[in-house]
């Protein structure tokens, strides 16, 4: 298992101290990692490594693992450790078993919504099964990139796309690239992720087909650390 140690880190006035610390596991995954307080207590679909500047070791989010370890989870990756202007992609990854779909529409609420922009997106990363074949499959079908609509609200964005074939398996849907416009609060920024509509080529809904339903994993922005 692997552990990993962090606390938030200090932007003040040269003070040196540090947060309180509490210990928050990631849900379905191996890693644990300490949080300042008032982060939200759930960070998922993200593998975190450690990179180090100026002699302070800063954790980042991987998110090329986008969690759904188990079949019917559906949802969006997380990131911790940028700064205002920085770039990074989170993808929108599925665990669909031996159910193909052929058309989606997700929904995505950014919390709070001025912090990040959404400056890009692209469709399935044909890279994730070539690097880890024994857990993704090519989503072929979906390698155009999707269409993306501003909901009503700011930081409502629809994403949908219709495949040119239909993809099962463990796979990555699309890439979302964000620019952060403005510092992240201590609360982070909640990514929610929302399934419209799963289809497969039958214009079937999929998430019917699972005994449970679909289980959509939101995902969150959160701030730097420091390696303990």
């Amino acid at each position: 298992m692997l552990l990993v140690w962090a606390a938030l880190l200090n932007f003040g006035c040269g003070s040196g101290n540090e947060a309180d610390e509490i210990v928050i596991d990631l849900p379905d995954t191996d890693p644990q990692v300490v949080l300042g307080p008032g982060y939200p207590a759930v960070m998922r679909g993200s593998t975190l490594v450690v990179q180090g500047y100026s002699g302070a070791p800063v954790i980042r989010s991987y998110p090329t693992y986008a969690g759904v370890n188990s079949p019917s989870q559906i949802g969006i990756g997380s990131a911790a450790g940028y700064d205002p202007g920085d770039g990074f992609v989170l993808p929108i990854n599925a665990n669909l078993a031996d159910k193909a779909v052929k058309s989606y529409k997700f929904l995505l609420i950014l919390a709070p919504p001025d912090r990040l922009q959404l400056a890009q997106i692209s469709g399935s990363d044909p890279t994730l099964e070539q690097r880890f074949p024994a857990q993704y499959d090519l989503a072929d079908g979906f390698s155009a990139p999707p269409n993306v609509a501003n909901g009503a609200t700011v930081g409502y964005f629809y994403i949908s796309a219709t495949g040119t074939s239909s993809a099962d398996g463990r796979i990555n849907l699309a890439r979302l690239k964000f620019r952060i416009l403005k510092r992240i609060p201590n609360s982070g920024v909640k990514l929610t992720f929302q399934i419209v509509e799963l289809l497969d080529d039958s214009s079937n809904d999929i998430c019917a087909q699972f005994p449970k339903g679909c289980h959509p994993l939101n995902g969150v922005v959160a701030r730097n650390f420091r390696v303990k």
